[in-house]
């Protein structure tokens, strides 16, 4: 590949009627070919949250796991739905709601810890309400990730 490079765009957009505009100038400029990755299946994000909460000493009930496959849904149709990093702040906002309990007996997240999600002003409204994307979404002072030795 002496002389060649490859160019990677990666375009998320909101949107799909923008794309072929987006495809048509690129490819006025260079060769260009166009690739679709599918968003991951619900269950498939539930199962990336339960490793993310494993990745932070955390494991999710039957229950929960069953809970989270009805409203993951919800959350992939928010406008503000970031994916992975979604996922990451919601493992962090279950972690801090779990802590902030009055009596923390062991790092086994129950479907009951869970309901806050759906509440009026729970996690689920707070982002799709919010003008800003949830990659912005941080919580002052709290870090649930844990050092590993």
């Amino acid at each position: 590949m002496q002389g060649q490079m490859l160019f990677v765009f990666f375009v998320n957009l909101d949107k799909q009627d923008k794309l072929p505009a987006i495809v048509e100038r690129l490819s006025r400029e260079m060769p260009l070919e166009l690739v679709r990755f599918p968003m991951p299946s619900s269950d498939e994000l539930v199962l990336t949250l339960a490793d993310f909460m494993m990745d932070r000493g955390f494991s999710f009930s039957r229950e929960s796991i069953d809970y989270l496959k009805t409203i993951m849904p919800s959350f992939m149709s928010i406008k503000h739905f970031d994916g992975f990093q979604t996922l990451e702040n919601l493992a962090d906002e279950i972690i801090y709601s779990y802590c902030s309990k009055e009596e923390v007996s062991c790092p086994y997240i129950a479907k009951a810890d869970l309901l806050f999600i759906e509440q009026p002003n729970g996690y689920l409204e707070r982002i799709g309400n919010s003008q800003m994307r949830t990659t912005n979404h941080r919580r002052i002072g709290f870090d649930a990730r844990r050092d590993k030795q």
